[in-house]
């Protein structure tokens, strides 16, 4: 006599190799396979920072302090396709665009004692500040990557990046102050100091002159710079791969350090420009979070 029971158990037989079928599937990439992959990054942040600090944007000049409001924005795309020259070794191309933006705005106001000049004790000063900074980055290069099993679909993919890059920077600046009496504003060679794409208040000098009457005088200041920067470098990062089936899975890259040199600044047209930077970033903010694709006999 028949179990009533065989459906079910021809059921659970399939269901379970199904399954074990499921949870075997191997992410390795055989040799002559191909990986196409598309990695991205935005990133937006806006915080109240105090700018009493030397190295601040508005700095200690007219002995003001405050805050000022600080909003970054970035994002990356990462486009890449690579051939296995054996399994799991992977040589590839790869480009990259990234974009940043930092913005800075500030109004403070103070009474500020003086020693006694012309009858004056003490004048008001209202500065406000606004900042943006941009940078634009382009690279392109040959990439080497291995794929390190872990589990059967969850691999760490150390890889070697050889590329050429090119970043454009733009910066624009301008400070204006209220007072009661004459300003006068001035800054390195007359303008604001901008080290590295930030105002930094220690780069003013002002003079005051106290006029009779008291009088309100507004002085603007303006800065704009706009130069580019290529360089040559290579990088090493790692990647947190899980794979979905044997054609499809997404990617972590959670770590890189990088070498670059600097063989070119606009800024400098008639100086030796060679200039060397390294950096190692875990900043989770500048993780890539990405996909990618096996192409070709995955049998």
């Amino acid at each position: 006599m028949k179990s009533q029971n065989t459906p079910f158990f021809k059921k659970l037989i399939l269901m379970v190799f199904l399954l074990n079928s499921y949870f075997l599937v191997q992410s390795q990439i055989k040799k002559g396979n191909f990986l196409a992959e598309a990695n991205g990054n935005i990133f937006f942040s806006s915080k109240e920072k105090s700018n009493n600090s030397n190295n601040l944007p508005i700095g200690t000049l007219s002995g003001l302090d405050g805050f000022y409001l600080e909003k970054n924005a970035s994002f990356s795309v990462n486009l890449g396709v690579g051939y296995a020259i054996s399994k799991n070794h992977i040589i590839g191309l790869s480009v990259e665009y990234g974009k940043s933006t930092k913005d800075i705005s500030d109004l403070t106001s103070s009474t500020i004692p003086i020693s006694p000049t012309e009858g004056y004790t003490s004048y008001n000063v209202e500065r406000s500040l606004d900042s943006k900074n941009t940078i634009k980055e382009f690279s392109s290069g040959i990439y080497y990557r291995h794929f390190i099993q872990i589990t059967p679909k969850l691999f760490v993919s150390p890889r070697v990046d050889f590329r050429y890059q090119q970043i454009n920077f733009v910066t624009n600046a301008e400070v204006i102050e209220k007072t009661d009496g004459v300003i006068i504003l001035g800054g390195v060679d007359g303008s604001i100091g901008v080290p590295n794409g930030d105002i930094y208040g220690n780069q003013f000098d002002s003079t005051f002159i106290f006029p009779q009457p008291p009088q309100n005088n507004i002085n603007k200041l303006h800065n704009e710079m706009n130069y580019n920067q290529k360089s040559i470098g290579a990088a090493l990062s790692s990647q947190l791969m899980y794979q979905f089936n044997s054609r499809f899975g997404v990617q972590i890259k959670f770590l890189e350090a990088s070498l670059d040199r600097r063989f070119k600044d606009s800024r400098f047209p008639n100086q030796n420009q060679s200039f060397t930077t390294t950096d190692f970033d875990i900043n989770p903010k500048n993780w890539e979070y990405g996909v990618y694709f096996i192409l070709g006999n995955v049998q």
